[in-house]
């Protein structure tokens, strides 16, 4: 496992109220349930879920094993770690040297990031080949798809002045960036004159180091997003990488939102897809998480609202079935989806309000 990584995984334990090792390696793995994505909500790591789908259980384990031996982190409940100062100060003082990955944002880039990324690459790359005319060049990927998309978004967007338009975007763009960070893409980039360099040459610098790498990507994204009248070809090209991997949503959850903006309730949904309603339920909480709770407001009224929201801000331990013994109902009464969107919706709110604050 890579320093940047272990370092990245100890700084997400510096949090008053500690992390549940177990349910760290699920967000950060990306498992896809809702009670994943609600730990991560809770816990304020969404901005982290699914960062290393590839990591291993034992890996992980064995870095909160050391950490815990050498002083990093301490365990006080079964299964929770808090950072000790001795860690904070480790951390601090590896990312004074490297810089820290602070641009990262799984929850709005994650599913995209790296299908956005190539498609930046190649059309990079055939719009430099066609400045100078040349026909006759390997492509930097060998992903058919990919290669497809290019030639139906130069039929879009081809012109006399595309050429000039793309590179002065991509001028614009690493002016904002600065030196430093636009140096890390320009490297990867492949064009007429110029063999981009892949991430796995790359490997060993410590600006291309997993965590560093998607850190470039997502600030790029935010770049794009802030000045999207500025950059129309590459806020095209983010448009289309997210829209082709569903936005935010798997693609399961996804079409279980077209079949919501057909006004089919949660319970019809699970009949006409033939799964259980605790898969819906899954469902909703990510479409509730990821794209926001405005999403999902519509499947419970405010008397509803009302009652759960005073339940969750008297109860620390916030349960389900206590909440419906306290009121005397039933599941059928008050199914758990609601329960659990409304849940979602308060801590939103909460984070927003805090976030307006400061």
């Amino acid at each position: 496992m890579q320093t940047s990584t272990i370092y990245f995984i100890l700084n997400l334990f510096d949090k008053k109220t500690g992390l549940k090792a177990a349910q760290t390696f699920h967000i950060l793995q990306g498992k896809r349930t809702g009670s994943t994505l609600f730990q991560a909500l809770r816990n304020q790591t969404l901005t982290y879920y699914g960062l290393f789908p590839q990591m291993e259980r034992t890996a992980f384990d064995a870095v909160i094993q050391k950490s815990t031996q050498t002083g990093a982190l301490i365990e006080k409940e079964e299964g929770w770690f808090y950072l000790t100062e001795s860690g904070r100060s480790w951390i601090r003082r590896y990312f004074d040297s490297t810089g820290c990955p602070d641009q990262i944002d799984q929850s709005l880039y994650g599913f995209f990031d790296l299908d956005f990324w190539e498609k930046i690459q190649l059309l990079t790359q055939v719009l430099s080949e066609k400045s100078y005319l040349n026909t006759v060049y390997v492509p930097m990927t060998q992903s058919l798809p990919q290669q497809y998309w290019v030639k139906k978004w130069l039929y879009r967007y081809e012109d006399e002045s595309l050429l000039d338009r793309f590179y002065q975007e991509w001028l614009y763009l690493f002016q904002q960036m600065g030196d430093e960070k636009a140096d890390v893409l320009s490297r990867q980039l492949t064009g007429h004159s110029q063999i981009g360099q892949t991430r796995g040459q790359l490997l060993g610098k410590k600006s291309q180091d997993k965590v560093f790498l998607i850190d470039q990507i997502h600030g790029l994204l935010q770049l794009i997003d802030a000045h999207s009248s500025d950059c129309p070809l590459f806020y095209s090209v983010r448009q289309d990488a997210s829209e082709e991997n569903h936005g935010q949503l798997s693609k399961t959850a996804y079409e279980t939102k077209q079949l919501l903006e057909e006004n089919l309730s949660p319970e019809e949904i699970a009949v006409r897809r033939q799964v259980k309603l605790g898969t819906i339920s899954d469902h909703l909480v990510e479409i509730a998480i990821l794209q926001g709770s405005q999403e999902t407001l519509h499947l419970y009224n405010q008397e509803e609202k009302n009652q759960a929201a005073a339940y969750l801000s008297k109860n620390s331990k916030k349960q389900y079935k206590d909440f419906l013994s306290v009121y005397g109902l039933k599941e059928e009464d008050f199914p758990f989806y609601k329960y659990r969107l409304i849940e979602i919706e308060e801590i939103q709110n909460r984070y927003d309000s805090s976030r307006k604050a400061t």
